[in-house]
């Protein structure tokens, strides 16, 4: 086995640490389209419609978050995001008129979320909080301080997406890096290639640069 190999192995060994905090991104169901949802949507001032949703999420919100982040890859807090898709969506509720269906018109919502926060962290737009137990259970297992995880996140979050899937995957996830080199057809090398380079990105302050 190869250094790569090897490098992926010892940070997927440290999938109990990581898994611990960010279980959330697993499996959660899609929320339904029917009409109870849309009723929540219409009437009433976006403030009203936000008042709706947030008691008890029954638009089932927040299953669309982990999803989203699962599926883009994205390492940000699920609480974070949660919040500013419930602001979102009851913004722009009023426009919605039943097309899409409510799940796709959701998902967009989220994922313009996660861009805006995306940018946020990017340009230090907004004061970043401190970061929660999500990504202090990542930091961990990776040897860095908490308090430096959201600045590695937004490193990470520069990446392109197969390396950011890659790390997901084996890394978040847990997945055996054979396993996955079965199921993807690839080989097991070039995906711990990816996965080291996603790796290094977050544990360094810079990616590091490919041989001439």
């Amino acid at each position: 086995m190869g250094a790569r190999g090897k490098s992926v192995r010892a940070a997927s060994a440290a999938a109990p640490g990581v898994n611990a905090g960010m279980e959330g991104l697993a499996h959660h169901p899609y929320p339904s389209s029917g009409p109870d949802g849309r009723a929540l949507l219409a009437g009433g001032s976006p403030r009203e419609i936000l008042a709706r949703l947030v008691d008890g999420d029954p638009l089932g919100l927040r299953a669309v978050v982990y999803e989203r982040l699962r599926a883009r890859a994205y390492l940000l807090e699920a609480d974070r995001v949660f919040l500013r898709s419930l602001a979102r969506v009851a913004r722009y509720a009023p426009r919605y008129r039943g097309e899409p269906e409510l799940a796709l018109w959701l998902a967009g919502m989220v994922d313009e979320a996660l861009l805006d926060l995306l940018d946020e962290d990017r340009e230090g737009a907004a004061p970043a909080p401190p970061a929660d137990d999500t990504l202090a259970g990542l930091a961990r297992p990776l040897g860095l301080d908490p308090g430096a995880m959201r600045a590695a996140c937004a490193r990470f979050h520069a990446l392109p997406e197969e390396e950011r899937r890659t790390f997901f995957a084996l890394v978040v996830e847990g997945r055996d890096l054979d396993a996955l080199a079965r199921d993807s057809g690839e080989s097991a090398t070039a995906i711990a290639r990816r996965a080291r380079k996603a790796l290094l990105t977050v544990i360094l302050r810079t990616p590091p640069r490919k041989k001439p």
